[in-house]
Protein backbone atom coordinates (compact mmCIF):
# COMPACT_ATOMS: atom_id res chain seq x y z
CA UNK A 1 0.00 0.00 0.00
CA UNK A 2 1.33 3.61 -1.01
CA UNK A 3 2.38 5.63 1.87
CA UNK A 4 0.94 8.74 2.33
CA UNK A 5 -2.85 7.85 1.62
CA UNK A 6 -5.34 10.94 2.89
CA UNK A 7 -7.74 10.25 4.93
CA UNK A 8 -10.91 12.21 6.27
CA UNK A 9 -11.23 9.41 9.05
CA UNK A 10 -11.77 10.94 12.45
CA UNK A 11 -9.65 7.91 13.92
CA UNK A 12 -6.54 9.72 12.32
CA UNK A 13 -7.14 12.35 15.10
CA UNK A 14 -5.30 10.00 17.68
CA UNK A 15 -2.55 10.44 16.07
CA UNK A 16 -2.52 13.87 17.29
CA UNK A 17 -3.88 13.69 21.03
CA UNK A 18 -1.52 15.92 23.62
CA UNK A 19 -0.42 18.20 21.05
CA UNK A 20 -0.49 21.53 22.33
CA UNK A 21 -2.57 23.98 20.16
CA UNK A 22 -3.16 20.95 17.61
CA UNK A 23 -6.58 20.11 18.26
CA UNK A 24 -8.62 22.41 16.11
CA UNK A 25 -6.46 22.79 13.28
CA UNK A 26 -5.98 18.95 12.76
CA UNK A 27 -9.78 18.90 13.06
CA UNK A 28 -10.05 21.52 10.11
CA UNK A 29 -8.20 19.57 8.24
CA UNK A 30 -9.86 16.30 8.62
CA UNK A 31 -13.21 18.31 7.73
CA UNK A 32 -11.82 19.01 4.22
CA UNK A 33 -10.20 22.36 5.15
CA UNK A 34 -6.92 20.88 4.56
CA UNK A 35 -5.40 17.05 4.46
CA UNK A 36 -3.68 14.37 6.28
CA UNK A 37 -1.89 11.72 4.84
CA UNK A 38 -1.33 8.73 6.97
CA UNK A 39 0.67 5.61 6.49
CA UNK A 40 -2.02 3.33 6.42
CA UNK A 41 -6.05 4.38 6.14
CA UNK A 42 -6.73 1.30 8.23
CA UNK A 43 -4.23 1.07 11.27
CA UNK A 44 -2.41 4.28 10.60
CA UNK A 45 0.97 4.86 13.34
CA UNK A 46 2.05 8.04 11.55
CA UNK A 47 0.70 11.25 10.00
CA UNK A 48 1.01 14.53 8.87
CA UNK A 49 -2.29 16.92 8.87
CA UNK A 50 -1.78 20.19 6.48
CA UNK A 51 -3.41 22.95 7.16
CA UNK A 52 -3.05 26.67 6.22
CA UNK A 53 0.61 27.35 6.71
CA UNK A 54 0.64 24.79 9.56
CA UNK A 55 1.76 21.14 9.10
CA UNK A 56 1.20 18.65 12.65
CA UNK A 57 3.36 15.58 12.49
CA UNK A 58 1.34 13.07 14.89
CA UNK A 59 2.44 9.37 16.02
CA UNK A 60 5.24 7.40 16.06
CA UNK A 61 6.91 8.59 12.47
CA UNK A 62 7.84 4.62 10.69
CA UNK A 63 9.95 3.68 7.63
CA UNK A 64 7.28 5.82 5.60
CA UNK A 65 7.43 8.97 7.40
CA UNK A 66 9.85 10.89 5.74
CA UNK A 67 8.18 9.76 2.18
CA UNK A 68 4.74 11.55 4.05
CA UNK A 69 6.26 14.36 5.36
CA UNK A 70 7.90 15.05 1.96
CA UNK A 71 4.38 14.95 -0.08
CA UNK A 72 2.85 16.98 2.58
CA UNK A 73 5.48 19.88 2.16
CA UNK A 74 4.94 19.70 -1.63
CA UNK A 75 7.36 22.56 -2.49
CA UNK A 76 6.12 25.39 -0.44
CA UNK A 77 8.84 26.37 1.94
CA UNK A 78 6.85 28.72 4.16
CA UNK A 79 5.31 26.59 6.70
CA UNK A 80 5.26 26.17 10.36
CA UNK A 81 5.77 23.10 11.23
CA UNK A 82 4.92 21.09 14.65
CA UNK A 83 7.43 17.99 15.06
CA UNK A 84 8.48 16.25 18.01
CA UNK A 85 11.11 14.14 19.20
CA UNK A 86 11.61 11.19 16.51
CA UNK A 87 9.75 13.40 14.45
CA UNK A 88 12.49 16.19 14.47
CA UNK A 89 15.06 14.13 13.40
CA UNK A 90 12.93 13.21 10.38
CA UNK A 91 11.98 16.68 9.27
CA UNK A 92 16.20 17.61 10.07
CA UNK A 93 16.87 14.94 7.67
CA UNK A 94 15.06 17.07 4.28
CA UNK A 95 15.56 20.68 5.51
CA UNK A 96 17.75 22.25 7.72
CA UNK A 97 15.53 24.65 10.76
CA UNK A 98 14.76 27.10 12.85
CA UNK A 99 12.21 27.06 16.04
CA UNK A 100 10.33 29.45 17.16
CA UNK A 101 7.79 29.51 20.10
CA UNK A 102 4.28 29.82 20.01
CA UNK A 103 1.82 29.98 23.33
CA UNK A 104 -1.02 27.15 23.07
CA UNK A 105 -4.43 27.85 24.65
CA UNK A 106 -7.25 25.85 26.62
CA UNK A 107 -9.55 25.13 23.81
CA UNK A 108 -12.50 24.35 26.72
CA UNK A 109 -12.02 27.11 28.66
CA UNK A 110 -13.84 30.03 26.78
CA UNK A 111 -14.23 33.64 27.59
CA UNK A 112 -16.70 34.64 29.63
CA UNK A 113 -19.44 36.51 27.55
CA UNK A 114 -19.63 39.09 30.44
CA UNK A 115 -16.61 40.08 30.20
CA UNK A 116 -16.47 40.41 26.53
CA UNK A 117 -19.61 42.66 26.86
CA UNK A 118 -17.67 45.01 29.20
CA UNK A 119 -14.76 44.85 26.48
CA UNK A 120 -16.78 46.29 24.28
CA UNK A 121 -18.07 49.27 26.14
CA UNK A 122 -14.54 50.82 25.03
CA UNK A 123 -16.27 50.92 21.76
CA UNK A 124 -15.02 54.47 19.87
CA UNK A 125 -18.36 56.51 19.39
CA UNK A 126 -17.40 56.67 15.65
CA UNK A 127 -16.48 53.00 15.39
CA UNK A 128 -19.03 50.19 14.04
CA UNK A 129 -19.31 46.37 13.41
CA UNK A 130 -19.76 44.88 10.02
CA UNK A 131 -19.96 41.42 10.01
CA UNK A 132 -17.68 39.59 6.76
CA UNK A 133 -20.18 38.21 4.50
CA UNK A 134 -21.78 39.32 0.93
CA UNK A 135 -19.46 41.86 -0.82
CA UNK A 136 -17.53 42.28 2.38
CA UNK A 137 -15.94 38.76 1.79
CA UNK A 138 -14.71 39.84 -2.28
CA UNK A 139 -13.20 43.24 -0.36
CA UNK A 140 -11.42 41.66 2.45
CA UNK A 141 -9.57 39.30 -0.30
CA UNK A 142 -8.91 42.43 -2.32
CA UNK A 143 -7.32 43.73 0.76
CA UNK A 144 -3.44 43.19 1.55
CA UNK A 145 -4.00 43.16 5.60
CA UNK A 146 -7.45 41.99 5.38
CA UNK A 147 -6.62 38.81 2.88
CA UNK A 148 -5.83 36.27 5.54
CA UNK A 149 -9.30 36.43 6.99
CA UNK A 150 -10.61 34.59 4.25
CA UNK A 151 -7.62 33.35 2.13
CA UNK A 152 -8.56 29.30 2.95
CA UNK A 153 -12.37 29.81 2.07
CA UNK A 154 -14.05 30.19 -1.33
CA UNK A 155 -16.86 32.66 -1.44
CA UNK A 156 -18.95 30.73 -0.95
CA UNK A 157 -17.33 27.97 1.38
CA UNK A 158 -16.63 31.13 3.54
CA UNK A 159 -20.72 32.08 3.45
CA UNK A 160 -21.35 28.96 4.73
CA UNK A 161 -19.03 27.98 7.42
CA UNK A 162 -16.69 31.14 7.85
CA UNK A 163 -17.37 33.64 10.86
CA UNK A 164 -15.85 37.45 10.62
CA UNK A 165 -16.50 40.71 12.01
CA UNK A 166 -14.54 44.10 10.48
CA UNK A 167 -14.24 47.50 12.70
CA UNK A 168 -15.28 49.96 10.79
CA UNK A 169 -13.72 53.35 11.80
CA UNK A 170 -15.72 56.63 9.85
CA UNK A 171 -16.88 54.40 6.96
CA UNK A 172 -13.24 52.64 6.89
CA UNK A 173 -12.86 49.12 7.89
CA UNK A 174 -9.50 49.16 9.90
CA UNK A 175 -9.38 46.00 11.75
CA UNK A 176 -10.95 42.89 12.37
CA UNK A 177 -11.67 38.92 13.49
CA UNK A 178 -12.26 35.94 11.50
CA UNK A 179 -12.05 32.35 11.39
CA UNK A 180 -8.72 31.22 10.25
CA UNK A 181 -10.15 27.54 9.66
CA UNK A 182 -13.34 25.92 10.61
CA UNK A 183 -14.08 22.84 12.33
CA UNK A 184 -16.66 20.61 13.67
CA UNK A 185 -17.95 23.02 16.86
CA UNK A 186 -15.93 26.19 16.02
CA UNK A 187 -13.59 28.39 15.11
CA UNK A 188 -9.61 29.06 14.95
CA UNK A 189 -9.56 33.11 15.46
CA UNK A 190 -7.06 35.28 13.61
CA UNK A 191 -6.85 39.16 13.89
CA UNK A 192 -5.42 41.53 12.12
CA UNK A 193 -5.23 45.89 12.33
CA UNK A 194 -4.07 47.85 9.23
CA UNK A 195 -1.02 48.84 9.53
CA UNK A 196 -1.68 52.50 10.09
CA UNK A 197 -4.47 51.86 12.65
CA UNK A 198 -2.32 49.38 15.06
CA UNK A 199 -1.62 50.07 18.70
CA UNK A 200 -5.52 51.37 19.74
CA UNK A 201 -7.09 48.35 20.94
CA UNK A 202 -9.31 47.76 17.71
CA UNK A 203 -7.68 44.00 17.10
CA UNK A 204 -9.28 43.41 20.94
CA UNK A 205 -12.46 44.63 20.43
CA UNK A 206 -12.96 42.93 17.00
CA UNK A 207 -12.23 39.38 18.93
CA UNK A 208 -14.36 40.47 21.59
CA UNK A 209 -16.90 40.59 19.19
CA UNK A 210 -15.78 37.88 17.27
CA UNK A 211 -15.81 35.44 20.13
CA UNK A 212 -19.69 36.67 20.89
CA UNK A 213 -20.76 35.84 17.75
CA UNK A 214 -19.39 32.34 17.93
CA UNK A 215 -20.89 31.76 21.06
CA UNK A 216 -24.45 32.53 19.95
CA UNK A 217 -23.84 29.93 17.18
CA UNK A 218 -23.02 27.16 19.74
CA UNK A 219 -19.17 27.29 18.73
CA UNK A 220 -16.36 27.39 20.55
CA UNK A 221 -13.86 30.11 19.13
CA UNK A 222 -10.29 28.76 19.82
CA UNK A 223 -6.57 30.64 20.01
CA UNK A 224 -3.00 30.27 19.34
CA UNK A 225 -0.40 32.87 19.73
CA UNK A 226 2.78 33.84 17.93
CA UNK A 227 4.06 36.37 19.69
CA UNK A 228 3.62 38.54 22.93
CA UNK A 229 1.00 41.21 21.23
CA UNK A 230 -1.57 38.05 20.63
CA UNK A 231 -0.79 35.99 24.36
CA UNK A 232 -1.53 39.55 25.86
CA UNK A 233 -4.76 40.10 24.13
CA UNK A 234 -5.72 36.43 24.77
CA UNK A 235 -5.19 37.53 28.40
CA UNK A 236 -7.19 40.35 28.24
CA UNK A 237 -9.93 38.22 26.51
CA UNK A 238 -9.88 35.64 29.22
CA UNK A 239 -8.04 32.97 27.68
CA UNK A 240 -6.61 30.22 29.71
CA UNK A 241 -2.52 29.49 28.70
CA UNK A 242 -2.15 25.55 27.77
CA UNK A 243 1.50 26.02 27.70
CA UNK A 244 4.06 26.80 25.36
CA UNK A 245 5.11 24.48 22.39
CA UNK A 246 7.73 24.66 19.30
CA UNK A 247 7.50 25.13 15.68
CA UNK A 248 9.84 24.24 12.97
CA UNK A 249 10.77 26.89 10.11
CA UNK A 250 13.09 25.89 7.06
CA UNK A 251 15.39 27.89 6.69
CA UNK A 252 15.99 29.35 3.31
CA UNK A 253 19.19 28.58 1.86
CA UNK A 254 21.08 31.28 0.20
CA UNK A 255 21.49 30.39 -3.47
CA UNK A 256 25.04 28.43 -4.99
CA UNK A 257 26.36 30.83 -7.23
CA UNK A 258 29.04 29.46 -10.42
CA UNK A 259 31.97 31.03 -11.45
CA UNK A 260 34.85 30.77 -13.48
CA UNK A 261 37.66 29.69 -10.98
CA UNK A 262 40.94 32.47 -9.92
CA UNK A 263 44.35 31.97 -8.46
CA UNK A 264 42.98 33.73 -5.18
CA UNK A 265 40.45 30.76 -5.01
CA UNK A 266 43.15 27.90 -4.49
CA UNK A 267 43.13 27.61 -0.62
CA UNK A 268 39.51 27.31 -0.52
CA UNK A 269 39.40 24.86 -3.43
CA UNK A 270 41.53 22.66 -1.91
CA UNK A 271 39.69 22.75 1.48
CA UNK A 272 36.26 21.74 -0.56
CA UNK A 273 38.49 18.64 -2.59
CA UNK A 274 40.01 17.54 0.80
CA UNK A 275 36.69 17.35 2.60
CA UNK A 276 34.72 15.77 -0.64
CA UNK A 277 37.75 12.82 -0.64
CA UNK A 278 37.38 12.52 3.30
CA UNK A 279 34.34 10.52 2.67
CA UNK A 280 33.64 7.24 1.27
CA UNK A 281 34.54 6.24 -1.21
CA UNK A 282 37.53 7.36 -1.08
CA UNK A 283 38.36 8.17 3.16
CA UNK A 284 41.37 9.87 2.10
CA UNK A 285 43.45 12.13 4.30
CA UNK A 286 44.91 14.89 2.68
CA UNK A 287 46.89 17.38 4.03
CA UNK A 288 45.77 20.99 3.41
CA UNK A 289 49.44 21.68 1.74
CA UNK A 290 49.08 18.78 -0.38
CA UNK A 291 45.78 19.34 -1.55
CA UNK A 292 46.82 22.87 -2.82
CA UNK A 293 49.72 21.76 -4.84
CA UNK A 294 47.36 19.27 -6.53
CA UNK A 295 44.75 22.46 -7.65
CA UNK A 296 48.02 24.30 -8.26
CA UNK A 297 49.44 21.85 -10.68
CA UNK A 298 45.91 21.31 -12.39
CA UNK A 299 45.06 24.90 -12.64
CA UNK A 300 49.13 25.57 -14.27
CA UNK A 301 48.54 23.17 -17.15
CA UNK A 302 47.70 24.18 -20.78
CA UNK A 303 44.89 26.24 -21.03
CA UNK A 304 43.79 25.09 -17.77
CA UNK A 305 40.17 26.24 -16.03
CA UNK A 306 38.47 25.58 -13.45
CA UNK A 307 34.92 26.31 -12.10
CA UNK A 308 33.96 27.35 -8.52
CA UNK A 309 30.40 26.77 -6.68
CA UNK A 310 30.24 29.37 -4.16
CA UNK A 311 27.65 29.93 -1.80
CA UNK A 312 27.92 32.66 0.94
CA UNK A 313 31.60 33.77 -0.09
CA UNK A 314 32.69 30.06 0.49
CA UNK A 315 33.47 27.56 -2.42
CA UNK A 316 31.46 24.17 -1.61
CA UNK A 317 32.69 22.70 -4.84
CA UNK A 318 35.01 22.93 -8.06
CA UNK A 319 35.36 21.72 -11.53
CA UNK A 320 39.50 21.71 -12.33
CA UNK A 321 41.33 20.88 -15.64
CA UNK A 322 43.21 22.01 -18.77
CA UNK A 323 42.81 21.81 -22.39
CA UNK A 324 44.26 18.54 -24.40
CA UNK A 325 45.61 19.17 -27.62
CA UNK A 326 44.74 16.71 -30.38
CA UNK A 327 44.91 15.65 -33.68
CA UNK A 328 41.52 16.49 -34.70
CA UNK A 329 39.69 18.33 -32.45
CA UNK A 330 41.07 19.31 -28.69
CA UNK A 331 39.37 18.22 -25.53
CA UNK A 332 38.90 19.43 -21.86
CA UNK A 333 40.31 17.05 -19.77
CA UNK A 334 38.77 17.29 -16.09
CA UNK A 335 41.08 16.56 -13.38
CA UNK A 336 38.95 17.12 -10.59
CA UNK A 337 35.54 17.40 -9.62
CA UNK A 338 34.16 17.58 -5.94
CA UNK A 339 31.76 19.04 -4.02
CA UNK A 340 31.52 19.14 -0.11
CA UNK A 341 29.71 16.36 1.20
CA UNK A 342 27.14 18.50 3.09
CA UNK A 343 26.90 19.75 -0.61
CA UNK A 344 25.98 16.30 -2.40
CA UNK A 345 23.03 14.55 -4.35
CA UNK A 346 21.63 18.38 -4.34
CA UNK A 347 22.29 19.20 -8.05
CA UNK A 348 25.91 20.81 -7.60
CA UNK A 349 27.98 18.74 -9.53
CA UNK A 350 26.33 18.42 -12.26
CA UNK A 351 25.47 22.17 -12.18
CA UNK A 352 28.84 22.72 -12.02
CA UNK A 353 29.76 20.53 -14.86
CA UNK A 354 27.07 21.99 -16.97
CA UNK A 355 28.39 25.82 -16.18
CA UNK A 356 32.02 23.98 -17.03
CA UNK A 357 30.71 23.29 -20.99
CA UNK A 358 28.69 26.74 -21.61
CA UNK A 359 32.26 28.26 -20.71
CA UNK A 360 34.00 25.77 -22.57
CA UNK A 361 31.86 26.55 -25.64
CA UNK A 362 33.03 29.93 -25.65
CA UNK A 363 36.49 28.74 -25.99
CA UNK A 364 35.88 26.74 -28.93
CA UNK A 365 36.03 23.38 -26.87
CA UNK A 366 33.02 20.72 -27.02
CA UNK A 367 34.78 17.95 -25.93
CA UNK A 368 34.81 17.19 -22.03
CA UNK A 369 36.60 14.18 -20.79
CA UNK A 370 37.77 12.61 -17.00
CA UNK A 371 38.28 9.40 -15.02
CA UNK A 372 35.63 8.18 -13.00
CA UNK A 373 35.71 4.85 -10.13
CA UNK A 374 32.49 2.44 -10.75
CA UNK A 375 30.90 4.41 -7.83
CA UNK A 376 30.49 7.36 -9.63
CA UNK A 377 29.55 5.54 -12.91
CA UNK A 378 25.52 6.42 -12.88
CA UNK A 379 26.35 10.12 -11.58
CA UNK A 380 28.26 10.67 -14.93
CA UNK A 381 25.74 8.96 -17.39
CA UNK A 382 22.91 11.50 -15.98
CA UNK A 383 24.96 14.36 -16.24
CA UNK A 384 24.95 13.19 -19.80
CA UNK A 385 28.41 11.70 -20.20
CA UNK A 386 29.31 8.11 -21.95
CA UNK A 387 31.82 5.60 -21.53
CA UNK A 388 35.03 6.02 -23.98
CA UNK A 389 36.20 3.19 -25.36
CA UNK A 390 40.27 3.66 -24.01
CA UNK A 391 41.27 1.73 -20.78
CA UNK A 392 43.48 3.28 -18.17
CA UNK A 393 46.64 1.60 -17.49
CA UNK A 394 49.00 2.14 -14.71
CA UNK A 395 52.23 0.28 -13.07
CA UNK A 396 53.92 0.93 -10.11
CA UNK A 397 57.41 0.63 -9.91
Amino acid sequence: MQAGMLTQDQRAMALFEGMPGARSMVLAALSGQGRVMVDSPVRPRCGVAAVGDFLYCGGEPGPEAKHILRRAMGSYEGWLIYARDAWMDVLRSIAPVQLETRIAYDHEAQPEDGHLRELLKAMPENAEFQPIEGEWIAWCRQNEWSRDFVSLFTDEDYAKRGLGVLLVVEGEAVAGASSYVSYPGGVEIQLQTRDDMQGRGYATLAAAKLILMAHQRGLIATWDAANEVSAHIAEKLGYRQEGTYQVAEIVREAPVTYRVAEHKDVPSLARAMMAAYSEAPWNENWSEEKAKTRVNAILSGWQAMGMAAVREGEIIGGALGFVDPYADEDFFFVSELFVRPEWKRKGVGKTLLAHLEEELKKRGIHVTQLISIEDNRVFYEKAGMGQDSVNVMFRRF
